[in-house]
């Protein structure tokens, strides 16, 4: 889908300056530019750098302090054409940086890692952490969104646990779309406008985290979904992780990784959760006894049973059925 950005309102800038000459360029660009702007892009413009090209800035979000504290919020978005000679070196930015490439091609040097940036390819970063990133031949044309929030660190840690933090349109061909649709709502002030923006952001990573990759026996056959649903069905059985590596040919590693990316737990978290859940059902449900829960929860042993409800649940079982209030500061791992 071919996204119409003129749509947005745009300061448009022919931009040629490095880290000595910002602030010459900076009393250049009042003529062109609010002082309003041009306070806010330059906290962008730190550490090294020389940025060449035509950069078309959307004015200035309005954050309120208290979005900034509990929601996700835009921080600002550019489109930059750059020349063969732009790159940026820098760490420390208060930031997170979502760039999607639209033409030509870059290169990102992230935590080890030299990432190809072409034609439909972005990432995801956090700006906090050393980066370099530089045309890779005559111009790269990309949008550029910096964001935050409450939540950033969790997606971000759980976008970049594969060690990858690009993602693609091929698997992700609803990104600029969405994108567009965060920028075109931050023109838009009515009622609870700052939340509205928090969920389309929310919306945007949460389509990036779940497409950048496809699992290895994704085609035709969604190997750990099926994974997930035997454990669900076979779950007060003896499930071991060599059992099911055995079961359905894959390997171990990829195993705990997919894993963890479909549910947020480790095998044995998840197995535990299940059969405590189960155990509540029966408890609540039920006159079998406390052994017999266990065993048919999947626990072999009563007094593990036990010990393991305490410790996740907050009481015993017994206490548990005749409803004695839950203590919530409990282990959950």
């Amino acid at each position: 889908m071919s996204i119409n950005y003129s749509e947005l309102p745009f300061y448009t800038a022919h931009d040629s300056f490095n880290e000595k000459t910002k602030n010459l360029r900076y009393r250049k660009l009042h003529r062109e530019l609010s002082s309003e702007l041009i306070a806010k892009i330059s906290t962008f413009h730190v550490g090294t750098f020389h940025l060449c090209g035509t950069n078309r800035l959307m004015p200035e979000f309005i954050i309120s302090d208290e979005a900034k504290k509990n929601l996700y919020y835009p921080q600002g978005f550019c489109i930059m054409e750059s020349e063969a000679d732009y790159f940026t070196n820098r760490s420390g930015l208060e930031s997170y940086e979502l760039r999607f490439t639209l033409d030509g091609q870059g290169k990102l040097e992230y935590e080890g890692q030299t990432y190809v940036l072409k034609k439909g390819d972005g990432f995801l970063i956090d700006c906090r952490r050393p980066h370099l990133y530089y045309t890779d031949g005559d111009f790269w044309n990309c949008t550029i969104l910096h964001l935050d929030g409450l939540q950033m660190p969790y997606i971000f840690r759980a976008f970049a646990s594969d060690g990858d933090v690009t993602f693609h349109a091929e698997s992700c061909p609803n990104f600029e779309l969405l994108q567009f649709q965060l920028l075109k709502a931050t023109q838009k002030i009515a009622p609870y406008h700052e939340y509205k923006l928090s969920c389309l952001i929310d919306i945007l990573l949460t389509e990036i985290l779940t497409t950048k990759t496809l699992p290895p026996h994704s085609a035709g056959n969604d190997v750990y979904g099926d994974i997930i649903s035997y454990i669900q069905e076979h779950f007060a059985e003896d499930l071991t992780l060599d059992f099911l590596v055995r079961q359905f040919a894959v390997s171990r590693t990829n195993l705990c990784r997919e894993f963890k990316r479909y549910t947020g737990f480790t095998f044995k978290k998840y197995v535990l959760t299940l059969r405590i859940n189960h155990a509540k059902q029966l408890l609540g449900q039920t006159t079998l006894s406390v052994e017999e829960t266990a065993a048919e929860s999947g626990f072999h042993d009563t007094a593990h049973f036990v010990q393991m409800f305490k410790q996740t649940v907050g009481v015993t079982p017994l206490q548990y059925r005749k409803g004695v209030p839950i203590q919530h500061n409990t282990r959950t791992d």
